[in-house]
């Protein structure tokens, strides 16, 4: 199934538990500024972020993590299919083409190594995950 299945399948699974996407997707916009939501400055882990569906739906942590494990295997199975995957509002994940180097140095041995040529996944968000970033006041502020 292509990454766009999947999510839609995730959206539909949802909805049948009658939860509403859009408070979904508004709280997570806020990003680390929901009361009971993940904080800001603290590392994300998928387990994190399993809790927070699960305190948000009335779907079974089992559940969650189904869906989110089956979501992130199909990404990583699309990337390494050479597909592009986009995600509109959020953004997308593509791959990049790096080319050999002979100057690259291990970081412990200050070695050189050759690097063969490889692709690399990158992320390039979305407008609506820019503006959203935009509106988070750093601390020295």
């Amino acid at each position: 199934m292509n990454p766009v299945g999947v999510i839609f399948n995730w959206f539909f699974f949802l909805q049948k538990r009658n939860y509403k996407i859009k408070v979904l997707v508004e709280e997570y916009r806020k990003f680390g500024r929901i009361k009971k939501g993940i904080k800001m400055n603290k590392k994300v882990t998928k387990i994190d972020l399993v809790n927070e569906i699960y305190n948000k739906t009335e779907v079974s942590k089992k559940d969650v993590a189904i869906v989110v494990d089956a979501f992130l295997s199909e990404l990583k199975e699309s990337l390494a299919n050479e597909s592009n995957i986009e995600l509109r509002g959020f953004g997308t994940f593509e791959l990049s083409y790096r080319k050999e180097s002979d100057s690259a140095r291990n970081p412990k041995t200050g070695e050189k190594v050759k690097v063969e040529s490889h692709y690399v996944a990158k992320f390039r968000p979305g407008k609506e995950l820019k503006e959203s970033l935009m509106k988070i006041k750093h601390n020295d502020e």
